[in-house]
């Protein structure tokens, strides 16, 4: 039923040093979602039992992986502080590549599609593109990406501003913004929504970089705007702006800082669970865990443990943070930080801690198992994710 498309590419404004990661990371995260499986992507595609094409769209260190699509335009777009990320026949074949990609997620049988992206530097990309499609001022489209320091935002914001005005984008032309100021991942993306709007195939938007390629393909053709699904809002400046423009209404916040397919994971299992009736995992017909008898100092030394577990974890720090908050939480209680990925918990036990999917919804409109979709996303992170070091990775 899901397929999830995560596209990769490089930039070549990550050489204005916007990123807390080296250009490199985009091999090492690709080599890390197909070889060890131990990224986010991996963890939450297990979440909804999707399969994972990872393509190649412009990465400028080559991979090789039997499972790899190469479809790479070019090793990696030019930079945008200094003139047009790429050229308008490169735009095109990576779009035509993205439509691809979709057109075999269709051909299996997909009826959602959870678009992702890996490529250091596309929030800076996508902060520039948000700035020209909604002639907003870069100050307000730009955010911290891999959570980047107070003076590196800073300079990440004259960055953003600086190609926007070199570009001198025609904002009424989706095309021209792309081609300027885009990547090739995000090109994909929109070639991905623009077919599967060609048959009706839902997409699930993630954050930030998802949505902005939505939107050029909602500029290119308005039938885009009827398959988009909106999940979560992301922790980036532009998402809000992005997601009011399309006339879509993120459904929770969940404080994420990463592309991976992982807030509209946790929407997807919220339809599937909608689908399927109550949940054998998580409901009140499972005995609350025993926690009674765990001393104070156990349950210090389990949070604690379980905070430095991901603050270890491949990814950007707290790059997930309702799961990390919810994890944290099952550890100081339960006084363990190796829980289980198959425990079954009772829901009103859930409740009666604090794990509630209802605080991170954005309206008072309730999502029905969000409570268990977290929860099982959580013990997937736990339990599947790798740490830097043990993914050897770097």
């Amino acid at each position: 039923m899901y397929q999830i498309i995560l596209c990769a590419a490089d930039h070549g404004v990550a050489e204005e040093n916007v990123s807390a990661f080296p250009a490199s990371i985009t091999k090492t995260m690709v080599r890390n979602y197909l070889h060890y499986k131990g990224a986010a992507l991996n963890a939450f595609a297990s979440l909804i039992n999707a399969p994972i094409i990872v393509a190649d769209l412009g990465m400028r260190e080559k991979y090789n992986h039997t499972d790899l699509v190469n479809l790479s335009v070019r090793k990696g777009t030019q930079n945008i502080a200094k003139g047009a990320a790429m050229t308008k026949e490169e735009a095109a074949l990576a779009i035509d590549n993205g439509r691809k990609l979709a057109k075999t997620a269709i051909k299996n049988g997909a009826k959602y599609i959870l678009p992702a992206e890996m490529g250091i530097a596309n929030t800076t990309s996508s902060a520039a593109m948000s700035a020209a499609l909604l002639n907003l001022p870069a100050e307000k489209v730009t955010g911290r990406g891999t959570n980047i320091s107070d003076e590196k935002l800073t300079h990440k914001i004259n960055i953003v501003k600086k190609a926007v005005e070199i570009n001198n984008c025609n904002n009424a032309d989706a095309l021209d913004i792309l081609t300027k100021l885009g990547g090739f991942e995000l090109a994909a993306i929109t070639g991905i929504t623009l077919e599967a709007a060609k048959h009706n195939v839902k997409v699930i938007l993630d954050g930030l970089n998802t949505s902005v390629a939505a939107l050029i393909a909602a500029r290119m053709n308005t039938n885009a705007k009827k398959i988009l699904l909106p999940s979560h809002l992301a922790g980036e400046a532009a998402h809000k702006y992005l997601l009011k423009e399309l006339e879509l209404t993120p459904v929770m916040d969940l404080d994420f800082h990463l592309g991976e397919a992982c807030g509209s994971s946790i929407l997807a299992k919220c339809i599937e669970l909608q689908k399927s009736g109550e949940d054998l995992q998580i409901n009140n017909s499972c005995a609350a865990p025993r926690a009674e008898n765990i001393s104070e100092k156990q349950k210090k030394l389990a949070k604690e443990t379980m905070k430095k577990r991901f603050m270890e974890f491949s990814m950007p720090h707290h790059a997930l943070g309702a799961i990390e908050e919810i994890a944290v939480t099952l550890a100081g209680t339960l006084g363990e930080a190796n829980i289980k990925e198959d425990i079954k918990i009772n829901k009103d036990w859930l409740n009666s801690i604090g794990v509630n999917g209802e605080k991170y919804l954005i309206n008072e409109k309730k999502i029905p198992y969000l409570t268990e979709a977290l929860v099982k996303a959580t013990l997937c992170v736990i339990n599947r994710m790798k740490t830097f070091d043990e993914a050897v990775i770097l």
